[in-house]
């Protein structure tokens, strides 16, 4: 099973402000306009990174951030602008050591291999996480009825 989890999440809103204006809430003021971003994520071994809020750009203490993004959601005046998220794959130098070993197995079609192996189109080993690169590399193995690393280099 491939892992697809992001090792990073970086979420961006646009927050319209408003309070009540003397004793009646139907009486609503518009206070300002702000961009929250929460960031977060985990480091290569699992573990839980610090929460990173910004408020317009400027580092503020998570709990302010999150202060303002239940202020405006209350309101429904919060928009999601952006919701980024990081899954690191394994690059140009491992991709290319992948299609070595694949070649030195006697594969001709490394991508279709891939396919295969992970039952999906795979138009460039480097975008390949370090999971799914594992996966491929036991399946063509697997195929030969190898061991994974039984071909000497």
């Amino acid at each position: 099973m491939q892992d697809t989890s992001p090792i990073s999440v970086t979420r961006t809103w646009k927050l319209d402000l408003y309070a009540d204006y003397g004793d009646g809430s139907s009486a609503r003021v518009f206070i300002a306009t702000r961009t929250v971003t929460l960031s977060g994520g985990r480091d290569e071994q699992g573990h839980a990174l610090p929460i990173v809020a910004t408020v317009d750009g400027a580092e503020v203490p998570t709990e302010e951030a999150v202060q303002l993004l239940t202020w405006a959601k209350r309101d429904g005046r919060a928009t999601l602008l952006s919701d980024e998220r990081f899954i690191p794959t394994i690059g140009k130098a491992q991709g290319c050591e992948l299609h070595r070993e694949l070649g030195r197995l006697g594969y001709r079609n490394h991508y279709s291999v891939a396919g295969e192996a992970l039952e999906r189109p795979v138009a460039s080993l480097a975008t390949l996480t370090a999971q799914e690169a594992g996966v491929v590399r036991s399946y063509a193995y697997g195929q030969l009825g190898l061991t994974t690393g039984s071909v000497a280099a």
